[in-house]
């Protein structure tokens, strides 16, 4: 019918390939803007394999993935791309989706998968390029709805919506903006949520009128971010008071959280108060996070 449809551009993979002179490696090495360019490339890419990898192991039964041998791979693959000239690789999760829907076993699915593209473009560059744009897009937009687990998601959300919302605006990012900005936001999503669940800390206070006992218990983790409501708390004990701190319920206590009670107990001290802690359970609190020292071999 002669209508302006838009086709894959192919003219040879010979004119994809461009070698790259050694010499030219080095005014790039000297420039920052690589290296960010190349820390963000790997970041990025080494987040969606290993997703990838994760999501696939959910779709079948088979051998599991190995997740240091696919990054590995994947860091060889790219040094190799760079010298040739040629867009840096990553896993997708909708080409292995395809192969398990195909029946596929083992990992020559996928191996086999690259040399059928590799053999149709060296034989049948003429073909590749009859392929509308809109027809490969539709496939690809068909493929990531078939991916999308419904009952997954609710289930999810039940049990928590920061998670679910993390891949929901993690799933806008990719759609409107790219995959790569789509990537970084749902790592930055992560990140500030793990950041607030390690540093949540609740603090409850009960009084005795009687005896003038106050007692604390405390529950989650004591960081730097929750130093302020922990002074605040201390600031409303009675000077000469008993105080007790109920810490069975608390994970983990970093340095500034360690030294506040520390000087607190000192300063209450000297107003005739008296701070009742068991410092030797709170100092394995802060020993949680330090690494332990491997045992030396013996002879």
């Amino acid at each position: 019918m002669d209508l302006s449809v838009q086709r894959i551009t192919f003219d040879g993979l010979a004119s994809a390939v461009r070698f790259q002179d050694p010499r030219s490696f080095v005014p790039f090495l000297a420039d920052s803007a690589t290296w960010l360019a190349a820390a963000t490339v790997a970041l990025v890419a080494s987040a969606e394999t290993l997703l990838c990898a994760a999501a696939v192991d959910g779709m079948h039964e088979g051998a599991r993935s190995r997740y240091d041998r696919e990054l590995a791979a994947q860091g060889i693959g790219n040094a190799v791309c760079g010298a040739l000239g040629v867009l840096p690789v990553t896993g997708a999760v909708v080409r292995s989706a395809a192969n398990i829907r195909a029946g596929a076993r083992t990992r020559w699915a996928t191996v086999f998968h690259g040399v059928w593209l590799l053999l149709f473009a060296l034989l049948a560059p003429g073909a590749l390029r009859l392929i509308p744009t809109a027809a490969l897009a539709s496939i690809l937009v068909l493929n990531g709805i078939k991916l999308v687990d419904a009952r997954a998601i609710c289930a999810l959300w039940k049990v928590s919506r920061g998670e679910t919302g993390i891949c929901l605006l993690t799933a806008i990012a990719v759609a409107s903006v790219d995959l790569l900005t789509g990537v970084l936001v749902g790592i930055a999503l992560s990140t500030l949520k793990l950041i607030h669940t390690f540093s949540k800390l609740r603090i409850r206070r009960r009084g005795d009128p009687a005896t003038g006992r106050v007692t604390f218990v405390l529950e989650g983790s004591a960081t730097f971010l929750r130093l302020p409501k922990l002074a605040t708390a201390l600031e409303t004990v009675p000077v000469g008071s008993t105080v007790y701190f109920d810490i069975k319920g608390l994970s983990y206590i970093d340095h500034a959280c360690m030294s506040l009670l520390s000087n607190w107990e000192k300063q209450h001290g000297a107003g005739g108060g008296k701070l009742v802690i068991d410092w030797e359970t709170l100092k394995a609190r802060f020993d949680t996070a330090r690494p332990r020292p491997r045992p030396s071999a013996r002879p």
